[in-house]
Formats: C-alpha cells, sequence, structure tokens
C-alpha cells in the first residue's frame, strides 16, 4: 500500500483543518463542557469525536471540505 501524493500526513493536516473550523464555531463555554463530559482537552478530540459531540449539543458542524472523508 502506497503512502500516496499526500505522503504520511497529508490526510492528517486536511482533517486538522476541518477540526480547526469546527472548534472555532465553540464558545467557550460549549468547550468547556464538552470537555468535562467527555474527560479530554478539546485538542486530544478526533474529528469524528468533536463532530459527535457538536450535534449532541445542536451545533451544526461545517461539512467536510471536497476530498475528505
Amino acid at each position: 500500500m502506497g503512502l500516496g501524493p499526500l505522503g504520511r500526513g497529508g490526510a492528517r493536516r486536511r482533517t486538522r483543518r476541518r477540526w480547526m473550523a469546527m472548534s472555532a464555531m465553540l464558545s467557550s463555554k460549549h468547550k468547556a463542557e464538552i470537555e468535562q463530559a467527555t474527560g479530554k482537552k478539546l485538542d486530544d478530540l478526533s474529528d469524528e469525536e468533536l463532530e459527535a459531540e457538536m450535534k449532541k449539543w445542536g451545533i451544526t458542524p461545517p461539512p467536510p471540505e471536497p476530498g475528505e472523508g
């Protein structure tokens, strides 16, 4: 299995942009509540975990960028 055109960290970088976009949508109150509910710091949550938590709080996450997923 090859690494593809993005190399080793390409997919992670694209995912990180989406995580940052989702994180920017949250108020500091929501960030604290999510951290308390998950027992993890927001920085330690994956895209999928953060998206699931946002949906629990009724916040619609941004759609994935083209080429993601």
